[in-house]
């Protein structure tokens, strides 16, 4: 809806504007690759579920993107006041974002306007944490800028994975220690559980098992069965959880 309302408040055709080489598709990607300071021609774009492009590029980058989304203070206008109000209509009206029962909806809720969230296909998680509510205790990040965190599972099934991860990474940087009362409890269906089979016999456990690194210079590794390196902190095993504040110092 967003992408038609942009090409008829343009005067732009609207029977293509799923093209990747539409005007609104075009200033997306541009749009993109500022927040990201990534260039737009290394991104890759394939096709999404709803069949709109879809961008591939660094974790690292896309956590800078969504820090600067949660914290635009550093950019230039109109950019500030246009992340201002995506995050202010994301946080308002969070079902809208992914659906009621979602984590996305339940951790937009719990945080109370201080964080923003939108899951992806394949395992995929954004985070973006306001400036106020990032603790003094994470010790990389200067005060008064915004967290962006970004997950990838890699069997992906987001469903299951990412957001005990995600609960855990915003935990461990003490984000979750202010929620309002009563919130965390309204997190703990997406958190740590037991699992059942269909008879209701306990099968096994679902939890987060990693420990967050910080001040490490962010390195390129070769996981498995890939056929080139992404960007991580050198450990396979931290790789595809990425933290950024709006200006990177891991």
């Amino acid at each position: 809806a967003g992408m038609l309302a942009a090409a008829v408040s343009q005067g732009l055709p609207i029977e293509n504007y799923t093209d990747p080489a539409h005007p609104v598709q075009v200033r997306i990607l541009r749009t993109l690759a500022e927040m990201a300071d990534w260039p737009a021609e290394r991104i890759g774009i394939g096709i999404d579920g709803c069949s709109v492009p879809v961008f591939s590029l660094p974790l690292r980058q896309a956590a800078l993107a969504y820090a600067r989304l949660a914290g635009p203070g550093g950019l230039p206008e109109p950019r500030q006041s246009a992340c201002r109000r995506i995050v202010a209509a994301m946080t308002a009206y969070p079902e809208m974002v992914a659906g009621h029962g979602r984590f996305d909806t339940a951790l937009m809720r719990a945080s109370g306007g201080q964080i923003v969230a939108k899951g992806g296909a394949e395992g995929y998680q954004g985070v973006g944490v306001s400036p106020t509510a990032v603790p003094a205790r994470v010790p990389t990040i200067r005060r008064g800028v915004a967290l962006g965190l970004t997950i990838k599972i890699q069997d992906g099934n987001g469903q299951r994975g990412t957001p005990p991860a995600t609960l855990e990474a915003l935990r461990q940087l003490g984000v979750l220690d202010n929620l309002r009362a009563g919130a965390s409890a309204e997190l703990d269906e997406f958190g740590p559980r037991i699992l059942y089979n269909y008879r209701r016999l306990p099968v096994g456990a679902l939890s987060a098992a990693f420990q967050l690194a910080f001040g490490l210079q962010p390195t390129l590794f070769a996981p498995p069965g890939a056929s080139e390196p992404v960007r991580g902190s050198g450990d396979p095993r931290r790789a595809q959880t990425t933290l950024s504040p709006m200006e990177p110092t891991l």
